[in-house]
């Protein structure tokens, strides 16, 4: 996962509403939701916000509340908006961003409910379809490598198969929603 899909994943929490940093780690560390997908430790969480302020998609406002020492509050802007909006339904472009990226993704359109999240699941299915049409031409090319040129096959049967695991359990998130819904 790089730092920009990181980074916007946290406008969804702020998307919901204005949080202090401790408020919003607490809630990206949650096991029962998103800390089960990813860990993050409470000073690289400030330091994500500090770029995302950098980049326009979220304002901090300093708040002090009775005896208690000042704290920043985060709340998304219009620019966070819009880019959240559309990198929650995109699917990933690669496979070695479904184990987190896909997972935090579907997180949130599973929260915004399960149109939004049959949709992204939609659209991943259609491309890893693309990546398997690819993969399977490299298997068949190949085929009648000699064992010195084995290698590519081998590491395209392995792309192969894991794409397949990836529509199998898709499809497996499709049913469960269906399921959830009745």
């Amino acid at each position: 996962m790089n730092n920009n899909d990181s980074d916007i994943s946290l406008l969804g929490f702020l998307a919901v509403e204005p949080m202090h940093g401790y408020d919003l780690h607490k809630q990206v560390t949650d096991l029962s939701g998103f800390g089960i997908v990813w860990n993050i430790k409470i000073g690289k969480l400030y330091a994500m916000l500090n770029r995302l302020e950098k980049e326009d998609y979220i304002r901090s406002t300093t708040t002090k509340e009775g005896n208690r020492p000042a704290r920043n509050k985060f709340s998304i802007t219009e620019k966070g908006k819009k880019t959240f909006a559309t990198w929650s339904v995109s699917p990933v472009n690669r496979g070695r961003e479904f184990r987190i990226t896909f997972l935090l993704k579907l997180y949130f359109s599973i929260r915004t409910g399960s149109e939004q999240a049959n949709k992204l699941i939609d659209s991943q299915i259609e491309t890893c379809n693309s990546w398997l049409s690819v993969s399977k031409a490299m298997v068949n090319k190949n085929k009648k490598a000699k064992a010195a040129e084995m290698f590519p096959g081998i590491v395209n049967a392995y792309r192969k198969i894991q794409i397949q695991g990836y529509l199998s359990w898709l499809d497996w998130c499709k049913e469960s929603l269906k399921e959830g819904n009745k």
